[in-house]
């Protein structure tokens, strides 16, 4: 008889916390997976000019778009090797110093296009080469940002006081893997099962 009501302790507390952990994690993960599966998703890269002359003030377009189902909050941060940032380009901007300049952008959902945005700068006298970076920072959650074409360019000087291309970084990386977000609703279902069975067998005692 002992033995019966030590199971039945046993398995009633389990079978409620299952039954209590299902709908918990159901409706949790009823937001969840549409957060996941509506990520934003940033493709970001440069044009890639061939040449670039040594006199004068030069320019570089960066690119942007975001495939998902959610708005973004970006900031993009473009960083110029042996070049200086020009106040000839277009407001809005934050200068963080000669040589590198952020831009804050909310990339709307689901574009078709990207956009595409100016940026002059000059290249120091003198220099025998320079290069442009381009970096993301993304405050959504579950954000996926793909690298796609090149986001630094280096630029050697040749005989004809040209700069031209010699090298394209992250060339059209593979995109990231998915994550699978059945893990997190198998991680959400544990933790709801213990905490109430936890609960219900301290009641019990």
């Amino acid at each position: 008889m002992e033995i019966m009501d030590s199971i039945k302790k046993l398995i009633i507390p389990t079978i409620v916390s299952a039954i209590l952990a299902t709908i918990i994690s159901t409706y949790i993960g009823s937001f969840l997976v549409p957060l996941y599966t509506n990520r934003p998703v940033i493709d970001y890269y440069l044009d890639t000019p061939q040449n670039y002359s040594s006199l004068g003030v030069q320019s570089i377009h960066f690119n942007s778009q975001n495939r998902g189902g959610f708005d973004a909050h970006v900031t993009f941060f473009l960083t110029f090797t042996n070049g200086t940032f020009s106040d000839k380009t277009d407001m809005p901007y934050q200068k963080i110093d000669d040589s590198k300049v952020e831009f804050y952008y909310i990339l709307h959902s689901h574009m078709e296009n990207p956009t595409k945005r100016q940026v002059f700068f000059m290249i120091n006298n003198g220099t025998p080469g320079f290069s442009i970076d381009l970096t993301i920072e993304c405050g959504d959650h579950f954000n996926e940002k793909i690298a796609y074409y090149a986001t630094t360019l280096s630029y050697n000087k040749t005989s004809n006081n040209l700069y031209e291309l010699f090298e394209e970084g992250d060339d059209n990386p593979p995109a990231p893997p998915a994550f699978d977000y059945t893990y997190i609703l198998i991680g959400i279902i544990i933790s709801a099962i213990v905490s109430c069975g936890y609960i219900l067998i301290r009641r019990k005692e």
